[in-house]
């Protein structure tokens, strides 16, 4: 596609700013494709860190700005080289979502060369004569994330991956100075303590972006597709009842923050309230507080994990926090 919009390709390439190339080829290049972007699908679109974080809330498409971030490397393709890229999955059983916005995109646009879906293997992508190929890898397979120099890699649903895809990722990308995006959904970390990487690096980097590494969060009602009312959505307001806070946070929001079984859950809410009957004596009360959880008086707090099992769970610990 030469003309994108009002510019031209030959325009956008002529831009010695980068960030502005970017936006206007998401601009003008993006709507002629069909693709309708939201506020905050542009947040976590427009900006190109090298090492990029998605953290999305259900249905908040995570794949679709995953596939939009190659999708906006074409505008830029330079004769003379070939381009290539991965999407990285937890295994090929997971939809390819990412490869098929992109498949169909490029054949839109003719762009697409060759298409290949295999039932539980590699998807295979060329774009542009093959050029530009795209093809999947699985984080089951380390060994085949080897040897290949890319221009971009996606870790999709990077929740369900262990810490070491990520950083092997890396390696490919450097003979080509490429970029890494890392999305998905926020798992449950407590019980898969492997899985822990991925929510810890997203915090760091929306604590503390620089110019590599960034990261955004992407909530449920960004998709307008399936939530035209934003947040004000109706299906959002009824998650936002029916969810703990601390879920509705991680799995709608797409905040990398808050646990589903805190270890002091009974200190949340309303329900709960310290009382301090002087020195010695520190006690919970509240709805949990009972006769029979076994709470430790002493010159500071006395709690139990009950991990998973909630309120009616046995105690696995004991933690006690003194006080001058």
């Amino acid at each position: 596609m030469e003309a994108l919009g009002v510019l031209s390709r030959h325009e956008l390439l002529t831009l010695d700013d980068h960030a502005l190339r970017r936006a206007l080829a998401a601009e003008f290049y993006l709507p002629c494709l069909g693709v309708l972007l939201s506020p905050e699908f542009k947040a976590a679109l427009l900006p190109r860190p090298r090492f990029k974080g998605i953290s999305g809330g259900w249905r908040a498409g995570k794949s679709f700005v995953l596939g939009c971030d190659i999708q906006l490397d074409l505008p830029f393709v330079q004769k003379g080289r070939d381009y290539l890229y991965w999407g990285i999955m937890p295994s090929y059983k997971t939809p390819p979502k990412e490869m098929q916005y992109l498949a169909a995109w490029n054949k839109q646009i003719g762009y697409l060369t060759k298409a290949s879906f295999p039932d539980e293997k590699a998807v295979h992508l060329e774009l542009l004569g093959g050029q530009v190929v795209i093809e999947t890898r699985t984080a089951q397979d380390p060994e085949g994330i080897a040897s290949d120099a890319c221009d971009g890699i996606f870790l999709s649903e990077a929740g369900q991956m262990p810490e070491s895809i990520f950083v092997q990722a890396q390696g490919r990308l450097m003979d080509r100075r490429g970029w890494l995006d890392i999305g998905g959904t926020l798992e449950d970390d407590e019980s898969h303590p492997r899985w822990l990487w991925f929510a810890r690096l997203l915090q760091e980097w929306l604590d503390a972006p620089d110019e590599e590494h960034q990261a955004f969060s992407l909530p449920s009602w960004a998709n307008l597709s399936v939530f035209p009312g934003g947040r004000d959505d109706p299906e959002i307001k009824a998650k936002e009842h029916d969810l703990s806070p601390a879920r509705f946070t991680r799995s709608i929001a797409g905040v990398p923050s808050g646990v589903s079984d805190p270890i002091y859950f009974q200190l949340e809410g309303d329900s709960a309230a310290w009382q301090y009957r002087g020195p010695g004596e520190l006690r919970v009360t509240g709805e949990y507080a009972d006769d029979t959880r076994g709470w430790l008086t002493y010159r500071g707090a006395g709690g139990d994990d009950y991990g998973s099992g909630g309120p009616k769970g046995h105690p696995t610990a004991l933690a006690v926090v003194t006080v001058d």
